[in-house]
């Protein structure tokens, strides 16, 4: 009975260490494409939007209103609830999914943002409608996501509701 409950315990305990290290993961992922989104708008010398509220969304992502991490090839990795939320998507809808099928203008208007990620480290803010909601304009600011070789292996697309966009206060 006693070996049964040690092992019952060392279980939990690492179970509890596995969560708290995918947090870490998670948080680190998120300090990075913070530090990569920096280091583009310094090198391109543009800004994210005229709106001064973007430098507050880049160090309180809470005030951003979602965030997709994609493949080169358009593959939706990484959906915060904020942008799902945002684009429509319902909580059952995995990460899976195309950057495409989340705008309306679809193809068209994903090939564009990602070709100009590859062109260019930054894009700035550019106005879209989700595929789910199209009656809701956003507002999508983009950082290509290379490694140190200088290849691109992903985006990270920031998005924030039009009304935030145009607020000339930036709140």
């Amino acid at each position: 009975m006693t070996v049964v409950l040690v092992i019952a315990l060392a279980l939990a305990a690492l179970t509890a260490a596995a969560l708290v290290l995918r947090q870490w993961l998670r948080a680190r992922r998120l300090v990075q494409v913070r530090a990569d989104v920096r280091a583009a708008a310094q090198a391109a010398a543009l800004p994210l939007s005229p709106v001064p509220a973007w430098p507050r969304m880049l160090d309180q992502p809470a005030s951003a209103d979602g965030l997709i991490v994609a493949t080169p090839d358009g593959q939706c990795t990484y959906i915060t609830a904020g942008a799902r939320t945002l684009l429509g998507l319902d909580g059952s809808a995995g990460t899976s999914c195309r950057l495409h099928a989340l705008l309306r203008d679809g193809e068209r208007e994903a090939t564009g943002i990602l070709a100009d990620l590859r062109a260019r480290p930054l894009l700035a803010a550019r106005r879209v409608r989700p595929a789910a909601r199209p009656e809701l304009p956003i507002e999508v600011a983009a950082v290509a996501l290379r490694d140190r070789a200088g290849n691109l292996w992903g985006a990270a697309l920031l998005l924030r509701s039009a009304a935030l966009a145009t607020d000339p206060q930036g709140r």
